[in-house]
Parts: C-alpha cells; sequence; structure tokens
C-alpha cells in the first residue's frame, strides 16, 4: 500500500503544475465556462439536466456531477477544475498500483509498471484539458470495477460483484469507453490470474457487464448518430486504413513521445493501400505469435489483448468524430500495455543479482525518462495560445492548430492575424465551412469587402443548411446597407433556427429599416416567444403603435413600466401614441410624470409646449 500511495504521490507532483494553468478554448468553454449546467453548480435543476439530457453527443452524467461539484465547492476559476484532475489522475496511478499488486503478487513490479502509464507524456492530454475529465473519471471507475472483481474471485462475497457491476455503469456514465471493461477482464483471466477455466464460464460470469456493454453501446451509437461518419463518407476498406493507422502511430508514440500534438483527421498522415495491409497482416502476425506464445508469454499476451480491446472503440473501425489519433484514446490502453510489457520482460529469465540490478536501473532509467519529458511538455497546455502556437509549431501549421489560432485571435480582435491564420487554414483543408465563416467575419472587421463576401459564399455552398452562416451574412448585410439581401438571409437563419430570439429581432430590425412594418412586428412577435426582453417589448411596442395599433402598443409600454417603473423612454412613448391617438390630456400626465424623473429633458419640454399650444 505504501508504494501505491507512492506512486500517487509521486505523479501528483509531476503533473501539480497544471492546476495554475488556465482554461482552453477547445471545448473547456462548452463543458464548463459557458455550460450552464456546471456554472450553476450542484443545483437540482443542473442534476436534472446531468441525467435527463446528452450533450456534446454524450450522456455522460457522472463527468457533469464531477464538473459541478467543482463549481459547486472551488469556484469557476480554471485552478479548481485542473486541481481535480490532478488528483483523479493520482488516485488513477494508486488504484493501478492496487489492482496490479493485488493481482501479481509482485508489488516492486507493480510500482514500476504504473509509473510507466502515469507519468507517459502521453498523459498530459488528458490531465492538462479540463474537456479529458471524463477519460479520468472513467479510468477511475474502471479500475475500481476490476479491482473489484477480483475482490469477488479471491474472497467469494457476493457484494464486491455487483461493486464490480455498479463502478463499471458508473464508468460508463462518466465515458463510453467503459464499455471494454468485461474483454478487459477477460485479458486479465488469461494473466495474471492464470483461469483455466472454459471460456464460456467465464464470460458467463460477466454477464450483468455484458449487459451494461451491450446497452451502452446502443446508447452511444443512438446519442451520436449526428457524429457518426456514415459508411458511403468512410468505407470498410478506409476505415481499415484508419485502424492500423491508429495502431502504429500510438505504438510509435508509446516508444518515442516527443512533439506531440492535436491534430484533426484530416491532418492525421494515414497509412494507405498496400501499406495498410502490410500494417494489418503485421498486427495479426503479432496477435497470432502472442497467442502461440502465450504460456510462455502470458503476460505480454494479455497486456497485447488489454490494449488492443481498449483501442477498439477508439481506433476508427466506428468513425465518430474529428480526431483519428489522440493522446487521451491511450489512457485506458497504456495501462494493460505497460503492464505486460513490465512483467513479460521481468519474468523472462532466471535473473542473478547482477542482471536483476541493470533490469531496475533501465526501467528508472525509463521512468525518469519519461517523468523528463511530460515535465518538460505540461507547460505547452497552460493556456490557448501556448498550445495552439506549440501545436502549430511541431506540426508544421496542421489546419487544427492554424483554425484554433484563428478564432482565438477573431475573439481577442486580432482580426489582421486572425485572418491570415485562418486564411491558411483554408487552404490546408478546403471543406471546412466554419473556417470559411470565421475569415469571413475577421476580413469583414478589416474592412476586406471582397474577401468577406467570398467567404461566406464559399462556407454556404459548402453548408447550405446551417444557420449560423446565413446568420452571419444577413448581419454583414444589414451592416453594409443591403437591406434585401440581410432580411433574406436573417430570415433563412430563423428557419433554420426557429428558436433563436437574437436572430429573430435582427430579422426584425432589419425589416424595420427596410420599411417592412408589418414584417418586423411578426419577427419581434416570434422573438417575444422565447425572451421576455424590455428592450424587444419596446421596439415592438413602438412599431404598433406606428402602424396605428394603439390599444396593443400601450399593453406593451404598460408591462414594460411594471417591470421598469421608472423607464422615462417609455413614458414618453405612450404620451406620443395618446397623443397621436387624440387624448392629449393623457399624454399631458404622462409626459409631466417623465418630467419629474427627468427634469432637463429637452424633448420632454418641447412635447408639453406643443401640447399647450393646442
Amino acid at each position: 500500500m505504501a508504494l501505491g500511495w507512492a506512486a500517487a504521490l509521486i505523479t501528483a507532483a509531476a503533473f501539480w503544475r497544471a492546476s495554475g494553468f488556465d482554461f482552453i478554448t477547445l471545448d473547456d468553454l462548452i463543458y464548463v465556462t459557458q455550460n450552464p449546467t456546471v456554472t450553476g453548480g450542484l443545483s437540482i435543476e443542473g442534476i436534472k439536466s446531468a441525467f435527463t439530457r446528452t450533450s456534446e453527443f454524450y450522456w455522460i452524467p457522472a463527468t457533469w456531477l464531477s464538473l459541478m461539484a467543482d463549481a459547486q465547492f472551488q469556484g469557476l476559476g480554471a485552478e479548481g477544475f485542473h486541481r481535480t484532475n490532478v488528483i483523479l489522475h493520482a488516485l488513477n496511478a494508486l488504484l493501478l498500483y492496487l489492482f496490479l499488486a493485488k493481482a501479481t503478487k509482485s508489488p516492486l513490479q507493480s510500482f514500476a509498471a504504473t509509473l510507466l502509464f502515469a507519468l507517459h507524456p502521453m498523459r498530459v492530454e488528458s490531465v492538462a484539458w479540463v474537456t479529458s475529465r471524463k477519460d479520468l473519471l472513467s479510468g477511475f471507475f474502471i479500475l475500481l470495477s476490476l479491482i473489484s472483481h477480483l475482490k469477488w474471485k479471491e474472497e467469494g462475497k457476493n457484494h464486491n460483484y455487483w461493486l464490480s457491476v455498479a463502478a463499471m455503469a458508473l464508468g460508463l456514465m462518466s465515458k463510453p469507453i467503459a464499455v471494454v471493461v468485461p474483454f478487459l477482464m477477460l485479458a486479465v483471466d488469461l494473466w495474471p490470474l492464470e483461469r483455466k477455466e472454459p471460456l464460456a464460464q467465464r464470460i458467463w460470469e460477466k454477464a450483468p457487464h455484458f449487459a451494461l456493454f451491450a446497452g451502452f453501446s446502443a446508447l452511444t451509437i443512438y446519442t451520436q448518430a449526428d457524429s457518426v461518419i456514415s459508411l458511403r463518407s468512410n468505407p470498410a476498406f478506409a476505415r481499415l486504413e484508419d485502424t492500423v493507422t491508429a495502431f502504429v502511430n500510438y505504438l510509435y508514440k508509446t516508444i518515442w513521445p516527443l512533439n506531440l500534438a492535436l491534430e484533426n483527421r484530416i491532418d492525421t498522415s494515414r497509412i494507405t493501400g498496400f501499406w495498410a495491409i502490410a500494417g494489418l497482416a503485421a498486427l495479426l502476425a503479432l496477435t497470432i505469435a502472442l497467442w502461440r506464445l502465450k504460456d510462455r508469454a502470458a503476460p505480454l499476451f494479455a497486456g497485447w489483448l488489454w490494449f488492443a480491446a481498449a483501442l477498439a472503440p477508439v481506433c476508427g473501425i466506428i468513425t465518430v468524430g474529428v480526431n483519428l489519433v489522440a493522446d487521451r484514446f491511450t489512457y485506458l490502453p497504456h495501462m494493460g500495455l505497460f503492464a505486460g510489457l513490465l512483467f513479460f520482460a521481468h519474468g523472462q529469465f532466471r535473473w542473478p543479482s547482477r542482471a536483476k540490478r541493470k533490469f531496475a536501473i533501465a526501467v528508472a532509467a525509463a521512468v525518469a525518462a519519461l517523468a523528463a519529458a511530460t515535465i518538460w511538455h505540461l507547460p505547452h497546455w497552460k493556456d490557448s495560445e501556448t498550445l495552439y502556437s506549440w501545436n502549430a509549431k511541431v506540426t508544421g501549421g496542421n489546419s487544427l492548430s492554424l483554425k484554433l489560432l484563428g478564432d482565438l485571435y477573431l475573439t481577442t480582435n486580432r482580426h489582421q492575424q486572425a485572418y491570415d491564420a485562418l486564411l491558411a487554414a483554408s487552404l490546408k483543408d478546403r471543406e471546412d465551412a466554419d473556417v470559411l465563416n470565421k475569415m469571413a467575419l475577421a476580413a469583414w472587421q478589416l474592412g476586406m469587402h471582397r474577401e468577406t463576401l467570398k467567404g461566406f459564399t464559399r462556407a454556404l455552398a459548402l453548408k447550405p443548411d446551417y444557420w449560423v452562416l446565413h446568420y452571419n451574412t444577413g448581419l454583414y448585410f444589414k451592416d453594409t446597407g443591403y437591406l434585401e439581401g440581410a432580411t433574406r438571409e436573417l430570415a433563412e437563419a430563423a428557419r433554420l433556427n426557429p428558436s433563436n430570439s437574437a436572430i429573430l429581432v435582427d430579422l426584425a430590425k432589419a425589416r424595420k429599416a427596410l420599411g417592412d412594418v408589418d414584417g418586423a412586428i411578426k419577427a419581434y412577435r416570434e422573438a417575444e416567444k422565447t425572451m421576455t426582453d424590455p428592450e424587444t417589448q419596446f421596439e415592438l411596442a413602438t412599431l404598433l403603435a406606428k402602424s396605428g395599433r394603439t390599444r396593443e402598443a400601450l399593453d406593451y409600454f404598460e408591462n414594460i413600466l411594471k417591470a421598469h417603473p421608472d423607464h422615462v423612454a417609455t413614458m414618453i412613448n405612450i404620451a406620443i401614441t395618446l397623443e397621436n391617438a387624440g387624448d392629449a390630456k393623457g399624454a399631458s400626465e404622462w409626459l409631466l410624470r417623465a418630467k419629474a424623473l427627468s427634469p432637463e429633458s429637452r424633448e420632454i419640454s418641447e412635447a408639453l409646449n406643443r401640447l399647450g399650444s393646442r
């Protein structure tokens, strides 16, 4: 147990610097800072939302609850969220040690294997990125499930069995990757447990785990339906190429973890054609060779099966999302791989004392080298600009890093830098409508009207049903005085996203500027269904008054005054409406109320003089 705590403390020390890092604009905004479910803390509504809604194509209530707890108890600053990530990773190091030590009865080797996993530079993405909380939390519950299952096998107590099932369920509620738990258990049955029962018996005893596997696999396919790439877009042979690419990429980075970076699917150097077939043949040959040597190389065979099983959902067989490869995808696979490699190497020979010392020195050197590489790589994640600039440097400017930099520059009003980065990104990936949209926004701010129109036009050709593009194009047309085009594009944006009140308000303003009062009133009424903004009510009331609908206008003005009894502009407009309706006395009364609140107003004085001269 002491070695387990030592592993946890060493891991925490290596990563503790991350607790002072900032949020990353890539997904941290969606997961935390702009997510009202999280920022509201552990509220009743937030807890209900965590369990009843899917977000970012996931049903992961446990992850949302952990982020909500951070917001509740540590505030909304980045430090608390990062601190929890570091602590979770350190606890996972402790749990992995406890699992390996209990299963193998070899504490020193378990300690070394744990450190190889925990201090590897590929852990940085999972620990230093708040969004990757789901990797850490699912890993925590997966390890608890494995430990409980192991205790059940050793002690025969049913409560440990059901604790294992419950922990797997919590892992699935953290991230769907936990569907692989029963397959990891089968690998552990081979080694270190070395069970000899028939395979059917070992599968049957894991029936509840396989039931969770089936149920959550179906749920994940359903929730991620919009992000799954179809066979037509990515056919079977392309998926084979993706799978080989992923395995080779991860094995290479496991050995040589330098220049680690984020990359989109389009940025990844894929193994294709003949070389993909050759790579698949090599992977199959390796698997068959390890199977044939399983009696002499049980740790290596079981570790490889663990690695392959844990990678299967994210290796490209099922094509989901924008990433083909990502360091965070190795969080679970590396646990088994490093354990298998270390125990296999240690068990190959009957070590004389000198050889044992050499082996221990080699392992210590490997751990130290990995720790040094991790400590060196970790600061690249300290904030968005540092990360994206590093990413651009080591990848030669891949499309993802340029896009992220361009987006960051745009949001911080560095429009020339934003335009340059997004233009370069658009040349790397000509099918990314989001890049073209943001490039057009940057060009707009720079007064580059030809480039603005060209960017919006190209983006709309790629994604004609994307409401954001129609909305931004409409705002640009409105800003440049092309009101017919503005109302057309804003109306289309409203059709595609009818619940967005901001679109409807801008559409109403464009129609008003065009002289279409009835159209503006209609848009304001639609906006009013999803918002109760006083400004919107004021504009609607003003239009109703101008169109002669006096009673309706007065009702809206009176509603505004109920919420804002000192709103002078509303009082003036009530007076004007009553004056136009022939009620001079009522108009004077409202003007006097307004003048009591704003005695210096020239507009009120002139209106009173006008009424007095009648």
